[in-house]
């Protein structure tokens, strides 16, 4: 656990980033790439985008292209090596009500023993159509019953 020491900080607006606590050299850099150099500089820095995971959509009304969350049950799930590229492929069949979605991770080989069949699961991801057919590439998963931190939200 870090120690906490009550230091009195004489930061301005226009302080420069490296006398912020935490910010060495490397992330100074780093942060002066995007065009921030002063403490005014990093409180005006908003995000170029992002991710609205709140709507659960059902699978069956699913549309290419779409960023979505689904929610449903792990039908199936394997995972095997591909050969070409030397990497894991764990796939899942998720299904709700409406329909059922293929869910694709890469390098994640775990999820397959953690993945049973029956488990609820969160995913959010964006539907894209492959070679494979159409699949939720490297969503977002989540357990039911386990407080989402990704899904379900912004």
């Amino acid at each position: 656990m870090p120690v906490t020491r009550n230091v009195k900080l004489n930061l301005t607006l226009s302080s420069p980033l490296g006398d912020v606590p935490g910010v060495g050299p490397k992330l100074e850099r780093d942060l002066q790439k995007l065009g921030l150099s002063t403490v005014a500089d990093l409180l005006r820095h908003v995000p170029v985008r992002y991710e609205d995971l709140s709507r659960v959509v059902p699978i069956g009304k699913l549309q290419i292209g779409e960023r979505v969350t689904v929610r449903g049950a792990v039908q199936l799930c394997t995972s095997r090596r591909s050969f070409r590229r030397r990497l894991t492929v764990t796939e899942a069949l998720v299904g709700d009500g409406s329909g059922t979605v293929k869910a694709v991770w890469f390098n994640l080989p775990y999820l397959a023993k953690s993945l049973a069949s029956g488990t609820e699961v969160v995913l959010g991801g964006t539907l894209r159509e492959t070679s494979y057919g159409l699949q939720l590439e490297h969503p977002v998963l989540e357990l039911v019953g386990r407080e989402g931190l990704h899904t379900g939200r912004l």
